[in-house]
């Protein structure tokens, strides 16, 4: 039985682009050319031969042989003996592990060729590699060896391993919960075709509204998108390796008051969740929501200013301004704020990495803080404008210098050249911030940098994480973010 999932919105390949109604989607589309095949029980064996795929499965009365044509999908089921589980393959299996910086690779030809996660293992075949990712990203992506480029196929129902050959992947599609609940193995076939347009959409443009705010985590951005026919912005979420777009604000709720037009603001996304600001003639809310639908009041913010916000995994903080005195705070997964530290002034810049908070003070110092409250260190960096932090490392814009400092030694250990920087984000020892219109990386092992892209509009700000590196510009009516992956940072760098 072939199956494909219902979908709200055919994805052009150029570019992602979004009206001004409300959008919802219930599930990805299949990618052109691929087809899903339902087998009632659990997959023993798998073995593919050309337009054909062999699978032993194990059901309620014991074991079959389907065999499954990935080009018409036509199926013949025979009975068959309930052997020991086993996946034939005639991919090259090739070696993945973590270089010095920390960076998940694959090796490949002698070169190492970053992956947008980390992953268990990859299998190779006519230069393209099969990745089994594992979390935060878990999942199939595929990788192309030549440049870098990625994309991702399918959540993995781990069933059997997935097979690649000459005309495309054959693999355990766990997005649909349900089946995976009721014994059913979803077997996907990918046409190679299908995955090298999907290496095209990754570095697609998304094009919108005028954008008020943007964020990335992960392979994961959103955007504040203004709506100027409608009552009420709206919240984009945007995994750059996996269309469509979806929107994770509700038409109606804790951001879209009955009444009033609302105005969305900054935005920070950490993991699955996200914070953003909303203002209506009703006051002005925190609000911290998800794609589960989800939405919840952080802090109404009456007589109070927000002065930044940040997020990295299930970390959100946030810091709000009241009468010369500042608040930082996070969400805590229970969706309630609570506060870790203040202080005199308004904090100028948050940052966030892992379970640990970075405040720039505008008495010169950066204080770290974790999630309970607990101060790491304090840093004396003098004023600065922006704060980045990555384990042990801060980075912090002062005047036309990057400084770089260590939370250990307390010392800078590093300072470069950064005139016309705005924003500031700290990947694998890569600084990356915006000046003007162009996206610029910084390796502070080297001190080499590059432009890596350059926008029609001054930038809005630029972000930096494992996949690659986000950046959007807006104009009144329209806006636009576009991804820039790992590898073509590292080439520019000389990496």
């Amino acid at each position: 039985m072939v199956r494909v999932r219902l979908t709200a919105l055919v994805v052009p390949l150029a570019a992602i682009v979004l009206a001004g109604s409300a959008l919802a989607y219930v599930c990805h589309p299949l990618s052109a050319g691929a087809r899903i095949l339902s087998l009632d029980g659990t997959v023993r064996s798998v073995a593919v031969h050309g337009g054909l795929a062999e699978f032993v499965v194990a059901g309620r009365h014991g074991c079959s042989r389907v065999t499954w044509s990935t080009a018409s999908g036509a199926t013949h089921h025979t009975a068959a003996v309930c052997a020991g589980r086993s996946t034939q393959s005639s991919g090259r299996s090739v070696p993945v592990s973590v270089d010095r910086r920390g960076q998940p690779v694959l090796h490949a030809g002698g070169r190492l060729v970053p992956l947008p996660t980390f992953a268990r293992s990859a299998t190779e075949f006519g230069g393209i590699a099969i990745v089994d990712a594992t979390r935060p990203d878990s999942g199939v992506f595929a990788v192309r060896l030549s440049d870098g480029a990625f994309t991702y196929l399918a959540p993995n129902g781990r069933g059997f391993t997935p097979r690649i050959d000459g005309r495309g992947v054959v693999l355990h599609d766990g997005e649909n919960k349900r089946a995976l609940r009721a014994g059913k193995t979803l077997a996907m076939f990918v046409p190679r075709r299908a995955i090298v347009q999907g290496f095209a959409k990754t570095t697609a443009p998304m094009v919108s509204g005028s954008i008020g705010g943007f964020s990335m985590d992960g392979l994961r951005v959103v955007l504040t998108v203004h709506d100027l026919g409608a009552r009420c912005d709206r919240v984009l979420y945007w995994n750059v390796a996996w269309a469509p777009v979806q929107q994770i604000s509700a038409p109606s709720g804790p951001t879209c008051l009955a009444r009033g037009r609302t105005r969305l603001g900054a935005v920070a996304v950490g993991g699955f969740r996200a914070e953003w600001l909303a203002g209506s003639s009703n006051g002005t809310r925190l609000i911290a929501g998800s794609p589960l639908c989800q939405e919840w009041v952080v802090r109404r913010l009456a007589g109070q200013r927000l002065a930044a916000v940040a997020a990295d995994g299930a970390t959100i903080a946030y810091a709000t301004t009241m009468r010369g005195r500042t608040s930082v705070g996070i969400v805590g997964g229970n969706w309630r704020a609570r506060q870790i530290t203040s202080g005199s002034g308004s904090a100028l810049a948050l940052a966030a990495d892992g379970t640990h908070v970075a405040v720039l003070w505008p008495n010169g110092t950066v204080e770290v803080r974790t999630i309970e409250g607990l101060r790491l260190a304090t840093l004396h960096v003098g004023r600065g404008r922006a704060v980045a932090l990555e384990g042990t490392r801060v980075a912090v814009l002062r005047g036309s210098r990057l400084d770089l400092y260590d939370l250990e030694s307390h010392r800078r250990i590093g300072s470069f050249e950064a005139r016309g920087a705005a924003g500031l984000d700290l990947q694998y020892g890569v600084a990356a911030f915006a000046r003007g219109r162009d996206a610029v990386v910084l390796d502070t092992a080297t001190g080499a940098s590059a432009v890596v892209a350059h926008a029609p509009r001054s930038l809005l700000g630029v972000q930096i994480e494992g996949p690659g590196l986000a950046y959007a510009w807006t104009d009144a009516t329209h806006g636009v973010a576009r991804f820039v992956t790992t590898a073509e940072i590292d080439r520019a760098l000389g990496r």
